[in-house]
């Protein structure tokens, strides 16, 4: 059979990766969701048909794949985070674009990015404070990818469009409450061009928006309010102090990390009282214990109410 050409710096950066973090070519063959032979054969520059697009799609998922090295330490699985893993798979099976809210805090940042680890052919752009109208979400999306191969003989919409045209891979869109109805048009578009499921994350009132032109409303899938329940609260919350601090010492606040956990800023309040308390406690060897620590941040955070003595 006449050989296929590679990518000589794929080639390095996939043998680069592979080495660096000590895996198998089953290992890294199943992260990209090719076969070991398959991927023994590009690396060896011996291929034998046609790589159909893996070029392409390979430097976004090891883009994605190093991503998930750094971030593994902070996310973990929970019930909300199931539900949200759920909500994309439904968009996913339907190739459709739908939209997901919860209330600030409890982690649909962090569920979108666990969702791309697991699924690093999935792309994951999370849209800045800047990000309004449609050329503003084309730039963004463009950034999420690995582009070093567009040229600029053609658009970024057109480079966009033929990329990922069939590819079903799902494109997760972080704070799409930013867009303008003329923002949201430019992903409805994309996906009628691309039939790719796209997935915006969004903050209450975005539905809102939405409902009021009827265009776009009949364009839209799945749209779901989530958030967890009081017992997963109260199971995630201790976790989530356990990131920054120690395991006994997460167990120590559990009960405070509870009640902080259910009201406004949920798990980053969490998260961000826990950061100080252990700053605290480093900081002041007279604080006997990460509780007073914990106690003492509360104080000196914004928050409206007390925890109980």
């Amino acid at each position: 059979m006449s050989k296929f050409p590679t990518d000589p710096k794929l080639r390095e950066a996939l043998i680069k990766h592979r080495t660096e973090n000590n895996l198998s070519n089953p290992q890294l063959s199943k992260a990209l969701g090719v076969s070991p032979t398959f991927l023994s054969k590009y690396i060896n520059d011996k291929l034998d048909h046609n790589p159909r697009g893996f070029d392409l799609q390979a430097w976004d998922m090891l883009k994605a794949l190093a991503e998930r090295l750094e971030m593994t330490q902070s996310l973990f699985v929970c019930g909300f985070t199931k539900a949200i893993h759920g909500r994309i798979d439904y968009i996913r099976k339907t190739a459709d674009i739908g939209c997901l809210s919860s209330d600030s805090g409890f982690g649909k940042t962090s569920s979108a990015k666990l969702y791309q680890q697991r699924n690093p052919s999935s792309i994951y752009a999370c849209l800045s404070d800047r990000t309004r109208d449609g050329k503003q979400a084309e730039r963004a999306v463009f950034a999420a990818v690995e582009n070093r191969d567009w040229k600029g003989n053609a658009s970024r919409w057109e480079y966009l469009v033929n990329r990922f045209r069939g590819s079903s891979r799902v494109i997760l869109i972080d704070n799409a409450q930013r867009l303008s109805l003329s923002g949201v048009t430019w992903f409805c578009d994309f996906r009628d061009e691309t039939e790719c499921p796209i997935v915006l994350f969004v903050q209450d009132g975005f539905h809102d928006r939405i409902k009021r032109d009827a265009a776009l409303t009949s364009r839209m899938g799945i749209s779901k309010h989530l958030a967890p329940t009081s017992a997963e609260i109260a199971k995630s919350a201790p976790r989530v102090v356990a990131q920054v601090a120690t395991i006994e010492q997460a167990e120590e606040v559990a009960d405070l990390a509870v009640i902080v956990a259910k009201q406004a800023g949920h798990y980053r309040a969490v998260r961000k009282q826990s950061l100080l308390a252990r700053t605290i406690l480093e900081s002041c060897p007279e604080i006997d214990s990460f509780r007073t620590a914990f106690r003492m941040a509360h104080q000196e955070l914004v928050r409206d109410y007390d925890l109980p003595s």
